[in-house]
């Protein structure tokens, strides 16, 4: 049996261990959780996030909602009617996105090109790709839109040539048309063999974006190495920092692609750098939300993020050209010069002079654009990003299609809805990592506390009873070695 001397030197320096391991380990356990979801977030070749980034794991859809015009060849004969819409759809597509053609670069960012691809289910859509829908003719009013510095002889040509190819206000096409496989069009062939400025031969809203490597442009942004908090974050955008299509700063490439967030936590609004628009769209915080078990942020669109500086300086350099009114975005710069004006569906929180001259449209919280974010590791938990396409259309007095239009207006011609949902695996995954911390604080912290407990506990012995041995009734049959446990 161990001398009492012995049994006091094990318990004080097992509780002493315990204690200063807990405490040490414990303090630290900020800094070592910092540096493992470090290697989880940061974007190498080797890391979790590069796998989840390069090949979007979460089911995403793409939900199209498109307006018909109902009384449009009444609205043509007699302009003192209000032209009616009626919402068509949802039509769904399942959604991919793919990164191909990536370059390392040694200032720890990342250049690369996106495939995106859509996938029709016709199970999940209210209608199938051959419905007819009947708007406003894209193609006469973007030639229409162009005419407005001209010359008047140029106009008079540009008439003519209306006329020659029998374009009218309005057009009847499919779904599947309108969407991604286009339609041919006279005047579109005559305009881009002058104009030599729009890329596509058929016209369409997303004709050639299906499975493009090209059509989303350059990317370039923070791989978060050098800067957690810059994960993700677009730095240049087709290898220029601005869109040059702006004001100053609303020009600045920045903000997430949309697919990789930094952690957000404190954060009080975020931006998304949508390619198709050429702009960053600033979402701003709406305050805390669960999904999926997980406490997220909510941050979402308002009537600051669409607004041209009318209710808020700071956007005032969002207004390009003569200003319309607020709750839109003046994408024509972006869209080869056709008057393309982007507001949330229904023109949600937009000005009210937009809805003045149309029917049918019906504003509503569900029109909301959102993304919900875990704040540790801003991976997207919940994904409603809603935008809807408006064409502006006015009385052309030298144009013969447009001479009867009723008056200025912003023509809604679809809206869309990207949804995306975090699984449940991956959720478990995340709530393992994000509970990390607790876990390991109040394991060390537990270790740290039963040290001290047997410290304590050895205190109260020694001060009570010592650590005596059992009385012994003969003297040992062996003197006892120098330096050797022994009870006094």
């Amino acid at each position: 049996m161990a001398s009492g001397r012995c049994k006091c030197i094990l318990v004080f320096s097992i509780g002493s261990f315990l204690l200063l391991l807990g405490a040490i380990v414990g303090g630290l356990w900020g800094i070592i959780y910092d540096k493992m979801l470090r290697m989880e977030l940061v974007l190498t070749n080797t890391s979790r996030s590069y796998q989840m980034w390069k090949d979007i794991p979460i089911p995403i859809y793409m939900e199209f909602y498109m307006f018909n015009w109902t009384n449009a060849a009444a609205v043509v004969a007699n302009s003192s009617i209000k032209p009616h819409f009626e919402q068509m759809g949802p039509y769904v597509f399942r959604e991919y996105h793919h990164r191909v053609n990536m370059t390392w670069n040694s200032n720890d960012t990342i250049t690369y090109q996106q495939v995106r691809s859509w996938h029709f289910q016709p199970d999940m859509s209210n209608g199938s790709l051959s419905d007819n829908v009947t708007n406003l003719n894209m193609v006469a009013a973007t030639v229409a839109f162009q005419t407005r510095f001209m010359s008047y002889f140029k106009k008079i040509g540009v008439d003519v040539l209306m006329r020659a190819t029998r374009s009218r206000l309005y057009v009847t096409k499919t779904v599947k048309e309108l969407l991604f496989d286009g339609y041919d069009d006279k005047l579109l062939d005559l305009v881009k063999n002058i104009t030599h400025k729009i890329p596509f031969k058929r016209f369409g809203y997303f004709v050639e974006r299906n499975n493009s490597a090209s059509a989303d442009g350059i990317f370039n942004m923070w791989t978060g190495a050098s800067d957690l908090h810059q994960l993700g974050m677009m730095e240049q955008w087709n290898y220029k920092h601005n869109t040059g299509l702006y004001n100053q700063p609303c020009d600045l490439v920045h903000g997430s692609s949309g697919d990789l967030w930094p952690p957000v936590t404190g954060r009080n609004s975020v931006h998304i750098f949508a390619s198709d628009l050429c702009f960053s769209l600033q979402l701003y915080s709406a305050g805390a939300e669960e999904a999926h078990g997980l406490s997220g942020l909510r941050f979402v669109g308002d009537n600051r993020t669409l607004d041209n500086g009318k209710h808020f300086s700071e956007t005032r350099c969002q207004c390009v050209g003569d200003c319309q009114p607020s709750g839109t975005l003046n994408a024509s710069a972006c869209r080869f010069g056709s008057p393309l004006f982007v507001s949330f569906p229904h023109f949600y929180l937009a000005d009210s002079s937009y809805l003045t001259p149309l029917q049918g449209l019906k504003p509503d919280k569900n029109h909301e654009f959102a993304i919900v974010l875990q704040p540790e590791t801003g991976m997207p938990l919940h994904v409603e990003a809603k935008l809807q396409l408006n064409v502006l259309v006015e009385r052309w007095p030298h144009l013969s299609v447009f001479k009867h239009v009723p008056q200025r207006m912003y023509v809604p011609m679809l809206w869309f809805a990207q949804l995306a949902d975090f699984p449940p695996d991956l959720a478990a995954e995340v709530r393992t990592l994000v509970a990390i911390p607790a876990i390991g604080r109040g394991t060390l912290f537990g270790i740290a506390g039963l040290g001290a407990f047997i410290l304590l506990v050895g205190a109260l012995v020694t001060w009570k009873h010592g650590w005596s041995a059992e009385t012994q009734d003969h003297e040992p049959l062996l003197p006892a070695k120098e330096g050797a446990c022994i009870s006094e």
